[in-house]
C-alpha cells in the first residue's frame, strides 16, 4: 500500500508536536538555552569599541551582534540537518523500532526525509527564536529587501545540510558507532566557517579551506541578505557553490544509504546494536 509523502510528513508533524508538548520541562530548557547564549555573545558584543568592532564586520553591516544571531541560527540549521537524521537512526537501532520500519511500506529513502523535515521544524523554531530577540535587540541591523533571495538561499542551505545528514545516517545505518561525518564536518564547519567570527579574520589557508563547507556559502549569502538587503546580483557565487554542494551531496547521500542498507542486509547486521 503506497501512502501519500504529504499524509506521512503530516502524521510525523503531528507526532513530533505531541510528543514536544509530552515533555514540558525539555521545551522551557531549550528556549532558555536559546536566551542564554543570545545573551552572552550581546554581552560579549559590548565589550569590544565599536570602531573595532565595525572595521571587521563593516561588509555584514557593523554589528556584531547581529552578525552572531545569524551564525548560530544558520549553525543550528547545519547541526540539525548533521546529526537529527542519524540521531533518531541510531535511537531507533538501539531501541528496536528499526526493522519494523524498514519492513513497512515506506522506503528508507522517504523515511529518510520524513525524518529530516521533523528536524527541521524544530529547527525553525528556534532560528525564529533566534531571529526574533536580534530583531528586538538590534532592529535597526537587519534589512529585507529581497525575500526571494532569501528564500532561495535557504532552500538550497537546508539541501545540503539534508545531504549531510543522509550521509551521516548511511555511516550510523552500517557502523552502528563512529560517525566521522559530524565530528569532521561539524566541529571544522563551525570553526571555520564564519560562525562567531568573519572568515576574513583566517588566514589564508584557512580561508580556503572554510570553502568546502557549505555553511561557509549559506553564511556569506544570508548574512548579505539580512543584513545588507542584498539581491541575486550580489549573491549568486554564494548560490552556485550551494547549488554545487546540493547535486554533491544529495547524490552521493542517497548512494550512500542505499549501500549501508544493502550492507547491513547482506551480513544481517541490522538488529546488533
Amino acid at each position: 500500500m503506497n501512502v501519500p509523502f504529504a499524509r506521512l510528513a503530516a502524521a510525523f508533524v503531528v507526532r513530533g508536536v505531541q510528543e514536544e508538548i509530552s515533555y514540558r520541562f525539555s521545551s522551557l530548557l531549550h528556549v532558555l538555552g536559546v536566551l542564554f547564549s543570545l545573551f552572552v555573545f550581546y554581552e560579549i558584543g559590548r565589550l569590544f569599541p565599536p570602531e573595532v568592532v565595525s572595521s571587521y564586520l563593516r561588509p555584514y553591516g557593523g554589528n556584531y551582534f547581529a552578525f552572531v544571531v545569524l551564525g548560530v541560527a544558520l549553525n543550528d540549521y547545519s547541526g540539525v540537518g548533521l546529526s537529527y537524521l542519524s540521531g533518531t537512526m541510531r535511537k531507533w537501532q538501539t531501541e528496536g523500532p528499526l526493522e519494523a520500519v524498514l519492513a513497512s511500506p515506506v522506503s528508507l529513502h522517504s523515511m529518510a526525509w520524513l525524518i529530516t523535515l521533523e528536524g527541521t521544524i524544530w529547527s525553525s523554531v528556534r532560528v525564529a527564536l533566534y531571529l526574533a530577540v536580534g530583531l528586538i535587540a538590534v532592529p535597526a541591523f537587519f534589512s529585507l529587501a529581497h525575500p526571494w533571495a532569501l528564500l532561495v538561499a535557504l532552500g538550497l542551505s537546508l539541501a545540503a545540510f539534508s545531504g549531510l545528514g543522509l550521509l551521516s545516517a548511511s555511516f550510523i545505518l552500517a557502523f552502528k558507532r563512529g560517525n566521522p561525518v559530524i565530528w569532521l564536518v561539524g566541529g571544522l564547519s563551525t570553526l571555520l566557517s564564519g560562525v562567531y567570527y568573519p572568515v576574513d579574520l583566517l588566514p589564508r589557508y584557512l580561508q580556503a579551506a572554510a570553502d568546502v563547507f557549505p555553511l561557509t556559502h549559506s553564511l556569506q549569502a544570508l548574512r548579505l541578505i539580512l543584513l545588507q538587503g542584498a539581491g541575486f546580483g550580489r549573491i549568486w557565487p554564494s548560490l552556485l557553490a550551494l547549488l554545487a554542494f546540493d547535486v554533491l551531496l544529495l547524490a552521493s547521500g542517497h548512494i550512500g544509504l542505499s549501500l549501508a542498507l544493502k550492507y547491513v542486509r547482506k551480513h544481517g547486521s541490522l538488529s546488533e546494536y
